[in-house]
């Protein structure tokens, strides 16, 4: 019995000294996973600034290019006018929706990074 008892006893010890050596690799994969989820929200919210902005030029270009298509019958320079607002609003529409799909990909991200540290970091805090 002391033969079976002797190698519990130690392999015990084991766990417990190696304990205190995981929590504290957790506390800094825990603190990396925090300064990550830190700067993926930075990120996020510059993206929703800069997707913001382009919807509101976005907008008054699609609304310039609809004056000018108004006035396109009335000769060259009024088509040509319009044919430019057209470009330019079709240039800001594009520039838009490939930042918004940057934004909902860069939140994606945010949301991942958050359901790891939730899983990972709050659990072992009890």
């Amino acid at each position: 019995m002391s033969k079976i008892l002797l190698p519990t006893l130690a392999a015990l010890g084991l766990m417990t000294v190696a304990q205190p050596a995981l929590a504290q690799a957790s506390s800094a994969e825990c603190r990396a996973l925090a300064a990550s989820i830190s700067v993926r929200q930075q990120e996020a919210e510059t993206l929703q600034l800069k997707r913001d902005t382009l919807a509101q030029e976005t907008e008054l270009s699609g609304e310039a290019w609809e004056n000018a298509e108004a006035e396109r019958n009335f000769g060259r320079a009024q088509a040509a006018a319009a044919d430019e607002t057209k470009a330019a609003y079709e240039t800001l529409k594009s520039e838009f929706h490939r930042t918004q799909a940057a934004l909902r990909a860069q939140v994606e991200r945010l949301n991942g990074s958050v359901a790891r540290y939730n899983q990972a970091c709050t659990s072992t805090r009890g």
